[in-house]
């Protein structure tokens, strides 16, 4: 099976497509890291299927834990980084909608409106 050469198409094709993956990402460090585990992961095995699959798991472990992910200050962001904006922005939205409601209910409340129906 390591010695296939339709495997080593399959396997070349998906880690050819991670890196493509990590380049639109910019999720340079995961490239950098895939360059390196293939590097030496070649001096302890011969077959290139074996080389990419490990490199690939080792550049995606380090993508999933978030030890690439760098915000627009060149400071790291934690795993939780990408969390704490969606509950920011969560928290943002329902502070609009509660200012909604209180317009709908003053337009509601109020005896002579600015608009008049047709």
């Amino acid at each position: 099976m390591l010695q296939n050469t339709y495997v080593l198409y399959a396997v070349c094709l998906v880690a050819v497509g991670n890196l493509f993956l990590f380049l639109y990402a910019q999720q340079y460090l995961c490239i950098g890291i895939f360059i390196v585990s293939a590097y030496f992961t070649s001096f302890f095995s011969k077959y290139t299927v074996v080389k990419l699959v490990i490199a690939m798991i080792v550049c995606n472990i380090v993508s999933v834990c978030g030890f690439s992910q760098i915000d627009g200050y060149g400071r790291r962001k934690g795993p939780g980084g990408k969390m704490k904006e969606v509950l920011k922005s969560v928290g943002e939205i329902t502070v609009n909608i509660a200012a909604i409601k209180d317009d709908v209910r003053k337009l509601a409340n109020n005896t002579n409106p600015t608009i008049t129906p047709s």
